[in-house]
């Protein structure tokens, strides 16, 4: 499986919007290149103090992937969290 072909797909989509006050985003990722299965690999969703959670779930189909969690100042610094370290 080529992760790379895969991240060419991936996408931050809002979720939740009738559910969560306030703002949640997940992370997607194609399950294998070339397919419209997709698997969730990460969220962030601000907190009502302002800051940001952000989570990394572990994945079945990516390997180099690694589950974390924490607390960014802000939507952009959150997500780039659950992206770090994503490589093959």
């Amino acid at each position: 499986m080529n992760t790379q072909r895969c991240r060419a797909h991936d996408s931050w989509k809002q979720v939740g919007t009738t559910i969560y006050t306030l703002s949640k985003f997940v992370y997607r990722v194609p399950c294998i290149s070339d397919t419209r299965i997709v698997e969730q690999l990460g969220a962030v969703k601000k907190r009502s103090d302002g800051r940001w959670n952000w989570w990394r779930f572990k994945s079945k189909f990516h390997k180099s992937w690694s589950s974390d969690q924490g607390v960014a100042n802000n939507q952009g610094a959150a997500e780039m969290r659950v992206l770090d370290g994503w490589n093959e």
